[in-house]
């Protein structure tokens, strides 16, 4: 696995791998999801793994983790959004075989990636407090939340890096080396878990060097993969590199809406923490487990919602309409199916998987009455992700921030108001405010998909026309 993992990378701009994608876009898809809903389902794996172990130390230990999660994703959030332009891009240019521009996005990116690495970890360093006392973590609980993500501030600087590294090889349609270094940091971390919380009895702060130890790892096998071994398709040297303002702020012009994007998909999560939390800290730790195992649903849609994006900027680059709109209307098919599955193994057995973390009654009944409600939306945020990737390779990616907006915040807030306190719902508010503010923000995702839709088809046709 790790002589393959260091292997040089394909010469994409004689268009064999293009070809390839083109003449069968399904075997495309599916050839690159594989890989990454392979690890993430791994990382997921390691998620529910901590949890069994933090869960020992306490129901305080998992509030903790739960309300720190949404932060961690905020900065994963931050760099993913700046780490999907550099891959819009890449693939653009590859699909429209310049290999030179290809070149300088990635170039480029390793750099802003490292500043950016460096602010987050110091600023964020600094924060922790502030940002726990304001989501409502309090007494123990606020305590080990600090303790957690105070360590998970200082290996953020490897994080970021990694995932600046890892959407340059996806803009070149790699997905195999990512995979392979995620997988192998996340026994590393399952490995270390045990350790470092119950033999050096670390506690909460165990689980959190073990997650330091897989980032640093990530990062020092991509160091060697793309820079000292060479093993990319681009070969870096920057003894001659020239910062270009202009094409940062093509990077940022697609990143930065999909950073807000993204954002608010974790303010999202960190909104129902604060209102879960009015009905006590227990209540959180019930929501926690059921957002851990509900992550085995989530990262099938983000494997196959990047895989598509790396799909959509190649044929989009390569001005192939036919070919965007076969492989729109397959993943939004596949996707809609899956999901229609999982919601329907949530709903009758996920008291089951939950009391495999914890024997406490309140906490699994908290699990089970959230997915007896949000799974009816499973099939419809399917879509959305699907959609979103469209938005995102098009050049519309505010369309894809209001959406969000819409879903997470304008129409989730006024609900939650009507349905918890107005009407007295309690926590059951909570979820049917997430449920019905899904259906209405898929109306507008509709409207954008078919304006932005019909806008690529003239594009693509007219650039045809031109030769």
């Amino acid at each position: 696995m790790v002589n393959k993992l260091f292997q040089n990378g394909e010469d994409l701009t004689n268009g064999s791998r293009l070809n390839e994608f083109i003449a069968n876009p399904k075997k495309a898809l599916w050839s690159l999801a594989g890989p990454i809903i392979f690890s993430l389902l791994f990382q997921a794996l390691y998620l529910i793994i901590d949890t069994f172990f933090v869960i020992k130390i306490g129901h305080e230990a998992v509030a903790a983790i739960t309300f720190a999660m949404p932060v961690f994703l905020i900065i994963v959030a931050t760099v993913t959004g700046f780490g999907i332009g550099v891959t819009t891009l890449i693939s653009k240019y590859i699909g429209a075989q310049n290999n030179e521009e290809a070149s300088r996005v990635a170039h480029h990116a390793v750099i802003v990636g490292l500043i950016l690495g460096v602010f987050i970890s110091l600023f964020g360093y600094i924060i922790t407090p502030v940002i726990f006392k304001f989501l409502g973590a309090s007494g123990y609980t606020l305590l080990l939340a600090i303790q957690y993500f105070r360590i998970i501030f200082i290996g953020s600087f490897f994080l970021v890096a990694s995932v600046i590294f890892r959407s340059i090889l996806a803009g070149e349609g790699n997905h195999i080396a990512p995979a392979t270094i995620l997988i192998i940091a996340v026994v590393i971390n399952l490995i270390l878990d045990p350790i470092f919380i119950i033999v050096f009895d670390w506690g909460i702060r165990g689980a959190a060097w073990a997650t330091f130890c897989g980032f640093l790892f990530s990062f020092v096998t991509y160091f060697i993969f793309l820079f000292i071994k060479n093993s990319s398709f681009f070969n870096f040297n920057f003894r001659q590199f020239n910062f270009n303002t202009d094409l940062i702020k093509k990077i940022f012009k697609i990143g930065a809406p999909i950073a807000v994007s993204q954002m608010l998909l974790s303010s999202g999560a960190m909104l129902v923490n604060f209102f879960v939390s009015r009905f006590g800290q227990e209540m959180v730790a019930g929501f926690g487990l059921a957002s851990r195992l509900e992550a085995l649903y989530t990262i099938v849609l983000i494997g196959i919602s990047s895989a598509l994006l790396t799909l959509l900027g190649m044929y989009l680059g390569a001005k192939r309409y036919d070919s965007i709109k076969f492989i729109l209307y397959y993943t939004a098919k596949a996707s809609f199916i899956i999901s229609l599955f999982v919601g329907i193994v949530f709903y009758f057995f996920s008291g089951m998987f939950l009391s495999i973390f914890t024997n406490n009654i309140t906490l699994i009944s908290v699990g089970i009455l959230y997915f007896k409600i949000t799974v009816y939306c499973y099939p419809v945020i399917a879509i959305i992700y699907v959609i979103a990737k469209l938005l995102q390779v098009a050049g519309h990616p505010i369309k894809d921030v209001l959406v969000n907006l819409f879903r997470l915040i304008i129409f989730f807030l006024p609900l939650v108001a009507f349905l918890a306190y107005g009407l007295d719902w309690g926590i059951k508010g909570i979820w049917y405010a997430r449920l019905f503010a899904t259906f209405l923000a898929f109306i507008f995702a509709l409207s954008f998909y078919k304006r932005v839709s019909q806008e690529i088809k003239k594009s693509c046709e007219q650039q045809k026309n031109l030769f």
